[in-house]
C-alpha cells in the first residue's frame, strides 16, 4: 500500500499501540489521540494523520461489506471495535479508557 510515508505493508505502518482506521469522511474526535490511540485514513488525511491509500482494496472492501466506518484496532491487530458513527466510536472509547484506567 501506499501511504503518505512511502510504499509499505500496512502492519509495518501503523505500528504498535491502538489505532483507529477509518474512511476519508469519517471524523475522529480529539478524544482518540489523547487516549494515545494513533489515527490512520483510507483515502484522504488531515494534519497528524496517516493516509492510507490501498492498491488492492481489500481492506476499503472489508469495511464496505461489514457497513463501518472506522475500525479501532488493539496493539496485536486484532479489532477492538468496529463503528459505523461517530457515536459508536465514542462508546468504543469509553469502554477503551475504562479499560485503559483513564
Amino acid at each position: 500500500m501506499q501511504t503518505n510515508n512511502g510504499r509499505a505493508r500496512l502492519d509495518e505502518v501503523l505500528g504498535g499501540g491502538f489505532r483507529l482506521l477509518c474512511a476519508a469522511d469519517f471524523v475522529a474526535p480529539r478524544r482518540v489521540r489523547d487516549l494515545g490511540v494513533r489515527v490512520a485514513r483510507l483515502g484522504e488525511a488531515a494534519a497528524g494523520e496517516l493516509l492510507i491509500d490501498e492498491e488492492s482494496r481489500l481492506l476499503e472492501n472489508w469495511m464496505a461489506a461489514r457497513h463501518c466506518r472506522a475500525l479501532l484496532v488493539r496493539p496485536d491487530h486484532v479489532v477492538y471495535a468496529a463503528v459505523s458513527t461517530a457515536a459508536e466510536l465514542e462508546e468504543a472509547l469509553d469502554r477503551l479508557a475504562a479499560a485503559l484506567g483513564r
